[in-house]
């Protein structure tokens, strides 16, 4: 990944910001406080049990209700968010790719980048 973004990679960038669930209006509330956990706590590293406490449901009924309610598992959606929050940081900043990537809690630009790249598609 380049530490500029194209015209190309813009357009991906923001149709991958659409697509993502931005309201959290009528999912139960424990959903709504793992959401808002998840949202708030992106940027540290934080695990799948520490997401279903906040819930208050037990680790495997949690990933069961949560996939119910928004199609994707727990870490896929921290792993969205954390994309989304970089996409917006590519937009809004000169930041360099690598400290965008430690931002968003991935200590290996490298691996940021392939997450990046499969999430988005540049």
């Amino acid at each position: 990944m380049q530490d500029s973004i194209d015209e190309h990679s813009r357009e991906e960038c923001y149709l991958f910001i659409r697509n993502i669930e931005k309201t959290a209006k009528g999912f139960p509330s424990q959903i709504t406080e793992a959401l808002t956990f998840i949202q708030t706590h992106y940027h540290e590293p934080i695990t799948l049990d520490e997401i279903a406490a906040v819930s208050g449901f037990s680790r495997y009924y949690f990933i069961k209700q949560f996939q119910h309610q928004l199609n994707m598992t727990p870490m896929q959606y921290l792993t969205k968010i954390r994309i989304q929050k970089a996409v917006e940081l590519l937009h809004s900043t000169r930041t360099p790719v690598t400290d965008i990537a430690i931002q968003v809690d991935y200590a290996n630009a490298n691996y940021f980048n392939k997450v990046f790249r499969k999430a988005v598609g540049v």
